[in-house]
């Protein structure tokens, strides 16, 4: 079977595509939560976004520090001395008066100003190569708020695969209930055994256990959705008051499920041929113009550098000072040390080789996701047609057992197997539909899908 062919029988499914607003309610008012919205309030509460953010601002900062290199640099210096020397008096007298104490005062002033006409290329390689790091620190948050977006979505499916199935079991248990109320009537009118009494309270019991764990996954599930969205940020374990309160309060609509139409599945199909470059990939793709710049950079450090120079300075002892000009042109060459150099090469072509390869391990991922997912989606196609065959049969045959109960032909029992086996279908259908959901979300994560919201 083609994949399009795959695609196209998936795509009428109407198990996968419901309406997937969710709830986030605070009576009396409810306020809509829809997938884009959970997304953002997850990025802004993420603290690996805030690290990201923060990273490229720590960035920008280090590209106006190298920005400043090049400026003119103004240097003004004044020292200010003081000394005492001792002096034997009786050398200037011819007495024998003894020693004393001479002082001498000197002072310096001096403002030198430097502009560097010249370096080869060397800083506008150190200005290029730290604007590539403010880009790859962007790229960097980008990817953060990528996974974000696929361990959300997977996270927004399981909650309300989770709520639908409560929902299956809940109309299973009212249905259960009803039936016991049915058989314990019919006994005490001498219509049906006792048997058949015992045999719906068994069965209301077994349904009450599957709604106990239908409601505790559907807790766990609504938990994990919420630490996605921020819960619990500053590491703080909440209350269990607080808790309960936060996933009470996250609910999803009842409403029929979703079909899209032919025109809308032509066209996802056709953006979904090709792959499309990776976040991880563009950062990868910015690192290695960032090596080619810094591997330059290195090569500019051998070449000398050509400044020029221009100062004032008046210096001598309190007495009124005389000034002395000064101009230069300097040439400086800081001579590299060859092994130096060597090392600093050797660094950049193995930063170069390992982005190599993460770029290929990358490549063979995304290619075993894709295929993975194409592979899951046709063994769930073949299941999704046993399972709607199934139910078909079930349903039939619900309706001729329930005449032949009627009918007093079948026991209470073979009628409760029989809803039994029609609930499990349907649940069946609901883990199904999750698992073609999260198929579908690996398919467009392993074809770096940007609109990842037209899923839901």
């Amino acid at each position: 079977m083609r994949f399009s062919q795959l695609i196209s029988l998936w795509l009428f499914s109407p198990f996968f595509f419901w309406n997937m607003s969710l709830f986030a309610v605070e009576p009396p008012n409810r306020k809509v939560l829809t997938f884009d919205e959970a997304l953002k309030t997850a990025v802004n509460q993420s603290l690996d976004q805030k690290r990201a953010i923060l990273a490229r601002d720590l960035a920008v900062i280090d590209k106006d520090i190298v920005d400043y290199e090049s400026n003119p640099k103004l240097t003004f210096q004044s020292t200010w001395s003081d000394r005492y020397s001792e002096v034997d008096s009786s050398k200037k007298t011819g007495s024998s008066g003894g020693s004393s104490n001479q002082e001498t005062r000197d002072q310096n002033y001096s403002l030198q100003f430097n502009y560097q006409l010249y370096d080869f290329g060397r800083h506008s390689k150190k200005l290029e190569g730290a604007e590539l790091q403010i880009r790859i620190k962007e790229l960097s948050s980008t990817e953060v708020t990528e996974l974000l977006k696929w361990k959300l979505a997977r996270a927004y499916n399981a909650a309300l695969s989770a709520i639908r199935s409560r929902e299956i079991v809940r109309e299973q248990l009212t249905i259960s209930e009803s039936k016991l109320r049915e058989q314990k009537s019919n006994y005490e009118h001498g219509l049906r055994p006792e048997s058949d009494v015992v045999s719906a309270e068994i069965d209301l019991g077994r349904v009450r256990l599957s709604l106990e764990k239908a409601e505790s996954d559907e807790i766990n599930a609504k938990r994990q959705l919420l630490f996605f969205m921020g819960w619990m940020t500053d590491a703080t374990k909440p209350s269990p008051a607080d808790d309960l309160i936060a996933v009470n309060t996250l609910s999803l609509p009842r409403s029929s499920l979703n079909m899209r139409s032919p025109e809308q599945w032509v066209f996802m199909i056709k953006n979904w041929k090709n792959f499309e470059p990776s976040e991880s990939q563009k950062r990868r793709k910015v690192e290695m113009a960032a090596l080619t710049t810094e591997r330059a950079s290195v090569e500019a450090s051998k070449l000398p550098t050509l400044s020029l120079g221009v100062g004032a300075q008046e210096s001598g002892s309190w007495q009124p000072l005389k000034p002395i000009y000064s101009g230069q042109l300097q040439l400086s060459w800081d001579i590299p040390w060859n092994g130096m150099l060597r090392d600093e090469r050797e660094r950049i072509a193995r930063k170069s080789r390992d982005l190599d390869l993460q770029e290929d391990l990358e490549v063979k991922a995304r290619a075993e996701k894709l295929q993975l997912a194409k592979d899951q989606l046709e063994t769930l196609s073949r299941q999704w047609r046993f399972l709607k065959n199934q139910e078909s049969l079930l349903k039939r045959q619900q309706v001729l057992v329930k005449q032949r109960y009627d009918a007093g032909k079948a026991t209470a029992f073979e009628l409760s197997t029989i809803d039994n086996d029609a609930i499990n279908v349907r649940l069946d259908i609901i883990k199904l539909a999750s698992s073609e959901a999260n198929a579908v979300i690996d398919l467009a994560e392993a074809l770096a899908i940007s609109d990842v919201k037209m899923l839901f």
